[in-house]
């Protein structure tokens, strides 16, 4: 009867009370209750409720916040309330009050859940739009992706509870995303993940699939498309594709160490700022290239002002003529040259008509060149003008036509003193050739002159050393032969100046095949009695080729390569020594004449092979009249091939033949 009362008393008290509520003593022993519904305490035995303790029948994790109230109002006699949320699934929302009952404690649940839930959805809403709001001035007023992005993730970290940030762009070229901006990623972590594959990771899963992908409870996770993130400490992660214009131009990734998951609510924010940041970076793009395009136009017309410079100091500096005509061929512009030779004082005479300034007599010729600059699209010659003044020119042109639209360039160059010098020289030379041609007919004439009293007295010599059966003295024989040698040697000198003399021809030879040691054997018994009288030590049988084959006359050969021994022997010192060897290299066949004598100058080898022109400045006593190199050259010329010394004064000099080896049988 008394559990009754005090129960009509509670609805009393508190209204009408469908939740639950107990009434209990100090001790916490449950006098009365009606708790089936309240998902904190556990089952209650009905036939035993009096005995029951509400410690002994609460759940742990409410008991101590309870504990507190119950206390509280014992001590201060006052109401007091809370609310208790159930963590568990589906979340429930309690609100208690605690009041004082006579000697006894009442305690009233009232599920406010629906309201709470409410509530929430209303707070969330609310800082999902301010988030948004914030996102919406970050986007307006930051410069860069990077400082959007590094802005909005510090307001969503403290939001959301984030830790890291990662965006990555697509590359079409490539078919890779490459790492744009981040942040709470390590720098080193950073560089390896710099590009990734479509379908690598997270991240590139999504580029690939275009679809969110959001991975709870990662350090217990084993897939290997989490490694990286879980690497990081990462517990929960949500990737988002960004699109613009409908294509996917990269994705944008948050990630937390410390939350379990993300709310449905929480993930749609994501989405909601993803699509924003979107179209920040579609905007940051095209402003980006907007500043390309706008810097590479600026560079271009730089470049452009700075070439048309250069080209108008060109075309003004220049030290030739230069004009632009019309198709009319009237001039439209010139430069200073131009102007000059024209004699005109500066550019407001132009526009004039070109062909105003040929003479009559010219003027055929000029429609002439006209006529080919047309057809051809360019000419050049040369032709008389007259200045505005009335002066007369020559002037040397070349021609283009069309170098703009309607605009054909000339370039001319007043050659009047250059005609007048080609006619004084054309006048030396004519003179210098009959000079020279004179000096040839008179050396031509004396020289078969001295062949005929020659022979005579090298027959008669010849004749002597023949009779010398009949019995002469040895000093008589060597009179005649000093005869013989003497007139064989006026010969031979008589015979250079006629070969020098004669007039160049073009020869053709045959191949020929030239046993290389009867050449130098046959150089030596020609040059023996030479080398002897002068002291002088001839070697000349050093060779590795036995035979070769040339495509030259041997005779010629022969002449040439005596001629440079010759030069070693005549320019010895006593006692001195020619050498000669000779090898095949590169196609070619090759000897060398080495000489141990006076040596030459860099000055006198450059004067090395002029006619007439003897070394006399270290050998005053060597005879002959400087034409034996001169020879050789051109016999080696005449071969195709090439001959050149290298020498060092008071050691010698290395004369070096080259002669084409011929290759075909």
């Amino acid at each position: 009867m008394e559990n009754v009362l005090q129960k009509d008393l509670m609805h009393a008290l508190v209204g009408e009370v469908t939740d639950g509520y107990m009434i209990i003593d100090n001790q916490g022993d449950i006098v009365t209750s009606d708790i089936d519904e309240i998902v904190v305490f556990n089952k209650m035995d009905d036939d035993r409720e009096q005995k029951k303790n509400i410690w002994n029948l609460i759940d742990h994790a409410y008991k101590n916040r309870l504990q507190e109230m119950v206390n509280f109002i014992c001590e201060n006699k006052t109401i007091s309330s809370y609310f208790l949320e159930v963590d568990d699934y589906p979340r429930v929302v309690y609100q208690v009050r605690v009041f004082p009952f006579n000697n006894f404690i009442g305690i009233v649940f009232w599920d406010v859940t629906v309201e709470q839930n409410i509530r929430q959805a209303i707070e969330e809403n609310y800082k999902s739009l301010s988030l948004l709001h914030d996102a919406a001035e970050d986007i307006i007023h930051k410069q860069t992706p990077k400082e959007l992005l590094d802005s909005l993730f510090d307001k969503l970290s403290e939001e959301l509870g984030l830790d890291i940030y990662v965006n990555y762009i697509l590359d079409p070229e490539v078919g890779k995303i490459y790492l744009m901006n981040h942040k709470g990623i390590p720098s080193e972590v950073a560089e390896e993940i710099k590009w990734l594959e479509m379908g690598q990771a997270v991240c590139g899963t999504v580029a690939q699939t275009e679809t969110r992908m959001c991975v709870e409870n990662i350090p217990q996770s084993t897939d290997p498309l989490v490694d990286l993130i879980k690497s990081l400490g990462i517990k929960t992660y949500a990737c988002h594709p960004l699109y613009s214009k409908g294509k996917l131009i990269g994705t944008l990734s948050f990630g937390s160490s410390h939350k379990e998951r993300f709310t449905q609510s929480e993930l749609d924010l994501l989405e909601k700022i993803c699509d924003q940041i979107a179209k920040s970076l579609e905007k940051s793009f095209m402003i980006s290239e907007l500043k390309e395009t706008n810097s590479s136009i600026a560079n271009m017309n730089q470049k452009l002002k700075e070439q048309q410079q250069r080209l108008t100091n060109i075309f003004e500096g220049a030290i030739d003529g230069i004009v632009i005509t019309d198709q009319d061929f009237t001039i439209i512009d010139a430069n200073s040259a131009a102007l000059d030779l024209l004699e005109v004082r500066d550019k407001d005479t132009l526009p004039f008509n070109f062909f105003n300034l040929f003479p009559d007599e010219e003027k055929a010729l000029a429609k002439k060149y006209a006529k080919d600059l047309i057809e051809n699209g360019k000419v050049y010659g040369e032709i008389h003008v007259n200045s505005i003044k009335g002066k007369r020119r020559v002037i040397g042109f070349s021609g283009v036509l069309d170098i703009n639209p309607d605009r054909n360039l000339i370039i001319y160059r007043d050659i009047t003193h250059q005609k007048e010098l080609e006619k004084e020289l054309i006048k030396v030379k004519n003179e210098a050739e009959r000079a020279n041609q004179a000096k040839t007919d008179f050396l031509l004439e004396m020289s078969h002159e001295f062949r005929t009293p020659l022979n005579t007295v090298i027959g008669y010599s010849e004749l002597l050393q023949e009779l010398d059966k009949e019995g002469f003295s040895d000093q008589q024989r060597d009179r005649i032969q000093k005869i013989n040698h003497a007139g064989q040697e006026l010969l031979y000198k008589v015979n250079q100046i006629i070969k020098y003399t004669s007039e160049d021809q073009e020869k053709e030879f045959s191949q020929n095949s030239i046993h290389v040691s009867s050449l130098f054997n046959r150089i030596f018994q020609h040059l023996k009695l030479e080398a002897e009288q002068n002291q002088i030590k001839l070697d000349l049988l050093y060779s590795d080729v036995d035979f070769i084959k040339i495509n030259g006359d041997q005779e010629q050969l022969f002449q040439a390569l005596k001629e440079i021994v010759r030069n070693g022997i005549q320019y010895n010192y006593t006692g001195g020594v020619v050498q000669s060897k000779a090898y095949k290299e590169a196609g070619k066949f090759i000897i060398e004449i080495i000489d141990s004598g006076i040596g030459l100058s860099e000055q006198q080898i450059n004067h090395l092979y002029n006619p007439f022109k003897r070394n006399e400045e270290n050998h005053h006593n060597t005879t002959g009249m400087g034409m034996g190199l001169s020879i050789a050259l051109r016999i080696i010329h005449e071969l195709k091939g090439t001959l050149s010394v290298t020498s060092e004064m008071e050691k010698g000099s290395i004369f070096k033949v080259s002669i084409p080896i011929c290759l075909k049988q």
